[in-house]
């Protein structure tokens, strides 16, 4: 009775009946590793904590209350519990080495499906790795397991980026981008100059939420210039530039900017990349 498979699997173990849960294959992965494939891995219970909240705040002058000068998310953990099962305590051992190798990774990419069918991605490193261990007589051919990731970013992001391209002629010009995100969202904008008569300076500026960024360059034909709010730098053809200002994000809905190239004229293709942020 001890190494019967039944067994293992419900009353002497005292989890639930693995038969019974409703699981989808691949719903969780880490780095490509399902940490729910529906057979040998299954995910029973999968817990992402609140988002904390910094406030920057200064007491008001002179009245009661305080003055919130800045907001940023920070830490978000996510705690993923299941069991893991094979047909022998030979490949139980298997998969469970498998197992911790695979989320061992630093800043791995944890990645959840949705309902919908959409996947959301953590960047993320395990902090707690708990699994009963294994005797004689219980816990033969499977083992439950509970494990805690720590994000770096508090985000979870769509695999894929709100895209817009256009071709512009205009020294000035105004247009709007979308968060179609719950939450702020860092801006690429990638700029490939066809031409470029004395241009020596491109502004971006978001004049939804006031951000504004400034390079100054020789600009010529065939230079592309990236401001990467991801990566918070800008490069002209890969090389690092200097630039005041700040880099410009996206609050959730629609944004307006304005992008302004000083000189005699230009032409340019213009993309701009806004990520998909949920809280």
């Amino acid at each position: 009775m001890y190494n019967n498979h039944l067994y293992n699997r419900a009353m002497y173990n005292g989890t639930i009946n693995l038969n019974a849960l409703a699981v989808s294959d691949d719903r969780i992965a880490f780095n490509g590793f399902s940490i729910s494939n529906g057979s040998t891995i299954v995910a029973s219970d999968l817990y992402i904590e609140p988002i904390e909240r910094d406030f920057i705040t200064s007491n008001a002058p002179n009245a009661s209350g305080q003055i919130v000068n800045n907001s940023y998310w920070r830490s978000k953990r996510i705690r993923i519990s299941g069991n893991i099962t094979a047909d022998t305590e030979i490949e139980l051992e298997q998969l469970i080495f498998d197992f911790k190798k695979n989320l061992s990774a630093l800043e791995g990419r944890l990645e959840i499906k949705m309902a919908d069918g959409s996947v959301r991605r953590y960047i993320c490193t395990q902090i707690k790795d708990e699994m009963v261990q294994r005797g004689r007589h219980f816990h033969v051919t499977t083992a439950p397991f509970d494990v805690e990731f720590e994000c770096s970013s508090p985000f979870g992001t769509a695999l894929a980026t709100t895209s817009e391209g256009f071709i512009i002629t205009d020294l000035v010009y105004n247009g709007a981008l979308t968060n179609e995100g719950n939450a702020q969202a860092d801006v690429d904008l990638i700029f490939i100059l066809n031409a470029a008569d004395t241009i020596n300076r491109i502004n971006v500026e978001n004049t939804t939420t006031g951000e504004e960024i400034e390079i100054e360059a020789a600009f010529s034909a065939g230079n592309v210039l990236v401001i990467s709010g991801k990566n918070k730098t800008v490069t002209i053809d890969g090389v690092e530039q200097d630039f005041t200002g700040s880099f410009i994000t996206a609050n959730v809905g629609e944004n307006n900017y304005t992008l302004t190239a000083t000189g005699v004229s230009v032409e340019y293709e213009l993309t701009t990349n806004t990520p998909k942020n949920f809280l």
